[in-house]
């Protein structure tokens, strides 16, 4: 079993981007100076991201295991939601982002029954050109969606593109 265990620092990092610890408690920990992220996928598959406090020599800041199935995450709390398509489902792009967003669907006093995943960029809901099966695995015939990308459409062409 992994000793999962949040740092400080990373507590701080998570609060710092409005991630509730009731979204992340479990799913995020410290393993030195990285923090893990496990994605849990809409049939509960488990996939660990890691994102060192310092970004890798190629600039990249998070990191899947090598020949992994990029996943759709279901935030914690967001399970029962996302089955149901009478609740508008939210596509938010980014791990951060995504938790950011869970989070605020299911703070007290919030009366809206948004279903939150994320993707892992604006493509990531796609790898070798065919939508991933975790997509597919989302109810979403008669159902709102929107997707929600990351804000750096401006310096990034591919968020723009998509």
């Amino acid at each position: 079993m992994l000793d999962r265990i949040l740092s400080e620092v990373h507590a701080s990092f998570l609060a710092g981007a409005a991630i509730s610890p009731e979204v992340s408690s479990g799913h995020v920990w410290s393993d030195g100076a990285d923090i893990v992220f496990e994605w849990v996928s809409p049939d509960g598959r488990r996939t660990l991201q890691r994102r060192p406090d310092v970004p890798y020599r190629d600039g990249a800041k998070y990191m899947w295991g090598k020949g992994e199935r990029l996943p759709i995450g279901v935030p914690e709390g967001m399970a029962a939601r996302v089955a149901q398509t009478d609740n508008p489902l939210v596509i938010v792009e980014g791990t951060k982002q995504g938790l950011a967003a869970a989070s605020a669907a299911l703070m007290p006093g919030n009366t809206s029954q948004w279903a939150v995943v994320q993707m892992s960029g604006c493509y990531g809901w796609k790898q070798d050109g065919a939508p991933l099966s975790d997509l597919l695995a989302i109810p979403m015939e008669g159902r709102r969606v929107i997707i929600v990308l990351d804000a750096d459409m401006g310096n990034n062409r591919a968020v723009y593109d998509a």
